[in-house]
């Protein structure tokens, strides 16, 4: 990934101590997703030796670092609303943490009509 930081000498001196922490890891770990191979969690140049038979998830809650929360019920019905008012550029977590916040918009979530 790639992080954008402002070029606060500070900010560069924490990059490069976490860029030489990472440096000092041990060799990263290859997954490969594709279907007809399967999934490939070896480091490399060394033999398969997990296969995932099967996979399974649920919708979680979402939280910030200042501790903000917001159940999986919030954020599903986050979803529901962004669907049901056509919003884009924003996502469901991000609004339910928002919703936290704005005691009006936490209304409008949960008035939301999820029956289909």
């Amino acid at each position: 990934g790639r992080v954008y930081i402002p070029g606060d000498s500070r900010w560069l001196e924490m990059a490069r101590k976490i860029k030489e922490e990472v440096e000092a890891l041990p060799p990263r770990i290859v997954i490969d997703t594709e279907p007809q191979i399967g999934v490939d969690t070896r480091p490399r140049g060394e033999a398969a030796a997990l296969e995932v038979v099967k996979t399974s998830g649920d919708q979680g809650g979402a939280f910030d670092t200042s501790g903000n929360a917001a159940d999986a019920t919030l954020v599903a019905k986050a979803r529901r609303f962004i669907a049901a008012n056509g919003l884009t550029g924003t996502d469901a977590e991000s609004l339910a943490l928002l919703a936290r916040h704005k005691e009006k918009l936490l209304a409008q979530i949960l008035a939301v009509d999820y029956d289909d």
